[in-house]
């Protein structure tokens, strides 16, 4: 799986060079093919080691070395790198080398620890707390008011991805339900609403939708033509979360159903391959899911 997030990551910095990519694809480019051949092993071991420096030397560039995290990791690999190069290295020299370390380390957490009023708190992407959804609860907005939006649009591939949240977001109460009835049918609606929306998305990539533009007047205020037609924009991460939570809507179900009813829904299951996975990760390398998904 991490050769695959690799892949993924790659084919993603040839279309932008996101910094969350170059990360990400620093992470992962250790995970090189092994072979039977010992010096094979050692050369891909090599290579890979070298990339994933340079990758990370990219990244810390880009950010200009805000990530404290990707600081640190990137003096682990100077370090790794001085004693890779030294075929002998002193007993001294190693302790050296790890008390500098502690050093950064405590520097860094004292750091964080004094700016840690000043930063903003990252949002949770987990299903639990889906973005949007504990808000929209709060105003009263629910699965029936998504439901009545879809009745206007069936095809509103936005009003899908925000139903199949709120529909994962029940799930993940669901352990509190003692009907097993009243348990597939939430499982049933989830399923429907993340796989649909996901279906939904994938036919807006492959035939954008036109949109007409505005009437336009003449400059003697007499009658108009209609503006020219254009093609609606899609929105990538919208793309990425309707995969991401089609998965993982599948694997809670397989969780949640018993044997016999989980391999009822093995049709369902199509947007969850490794394959649609790695598109995820292409258009959108901040998805946390699909990262979690391909164990990055």
């Amino acid at each position: 799986r991490l050769q695959q997030a690799a892949d993924a990551y790659r084919a993603s910095l040839q279309v932008m060079k996101h910094p969350t990519a170059l990360l990400g694809l620093s992470l992962t480019s250790r995970a090189s093919p092994r072979g039977k051949s010992l010096e094979y092993q050692r050369l891909s071991r090599e290579c890979s080691t070298k990339q994933s420096f340079g990758y990370l030397l990219e990244y810390t560039g880009a950010t200009s070395s805000c990530n404290v995290g990707s600081v640190l990791l990137q003096d682990v690999m100077s370090r790794e790198r001085s004693i890779a190069s030294k075929s002998d290295v002193s007993e001294e020299e190693l302790i050296v080398s790890v008390q500098d370390t502690s050093v950064l380390l405590s520097s860094s957490a004292s750091f964080q620890e004094s700016k840690k009023g000043d930063l903003p708190q990252r949002v949770d992407l987990r299903p639990s707390a889906a973005p949007e959804t504990q808000s929209s609860l709060d105003q009263g907005v629910g699965s029936l008011s998504r439901a009545r939006q879809l009745i206007h649009d069936p095809e509103d591939a936005t009003a899908l991805l925000k139903l199949a949240k709120l529909q994962a977001q029940q799930l993940s109460s669901v352990q509190h339900i003692k009907k097993r009835k009243l348990i597939r049918q939430m499982v049933d609606s989830a399923l429907l609403a993340a796989n649909r929306a996901a279906s939904v998305f994938d036919q807006y990539v492959r035939v954008p939708r036109k949109v007409v533009g505005p009437k336009k007047t003449t400059s003697n205020g007499g009658g108009g033509h209609v503006g020219p037609t254009v093609r609606s924009r899609v929105d990538a991460s919208q793309v990425a979360q309707s995969i991401a939570l089609s998965y993982w809507v599948g694997k809670a179900s397989q969780q949640l159903l018993t044997d016999e009813e989980s391999t009822d829904n093995a049709q369902t299951q199509e947007a969850s391959s490794v394959f649609d996975l790695q598109r995820a990760l292409i258009m959108c390398p901040d998805n946390r899911l699909v990262r979690n998904a391909l164990s990055v």
